[in-house]
């Protein structure tokens, strides 16, 4: 499972380098071009990396051992954030006024007809493959 970390984010770097590097690397929590956001990350990385490099013989050679490692280092934080069950309830100033869809958004009159009515009238719809 280590050999496609290395791939997962060498895959979102690119596609976060293709579409704006600095801009969109929002290592600070800052959604502006910072290059202090692009040296934190390339520091991240160089840890991610030498982190990999040191645990995928460990994981082949000892398992179980990097299991339980895992499990006592982070298992408490896990079992902490399971135990709470967080509603999806925001304040409207902690709503962003971008929306970031993936790809376009629809054109239909459907559609439209849905956003104007802020979406109360959605039932659920079969996806057009189904027709």
């Amino acid at each position: 499972m280590l050999t496609f970390f290395p791939s997962f984010i060498l895959i979102h770097t690119v596609m976060v380098y293709i579409t704006g590097l600095v801009v969109n690397l929002i290592t600070t929590g800052v959604n502006r071009a910072w290059w202090l956001g692009l040296v934190l990350y390339m520091i991240w990385m160089a840890v991610v990396a030498a982190g990999w490099a040191a645990a995928s013989p460990l994981t082949l050679r000892y398992p179980r051992a990097v299991q339980k490692t895992g499990k006592f280092l982070i298992g408490w934080a896990k079992g902490f954030l399971e135990w709470r069950h967080p509603r999806a309830t925001y304040l409207e100033k902690a709503i962003s006024p971008f929306s970031w869809p993936n790809g376009t958004l629809p054109t239909s009159e459907e559609y439209a007809t849905l956003h104007d009515n802020g979406f109360r009238d959605l039932t659920w719809i079969k996806p057009s493959f189904l027709m």
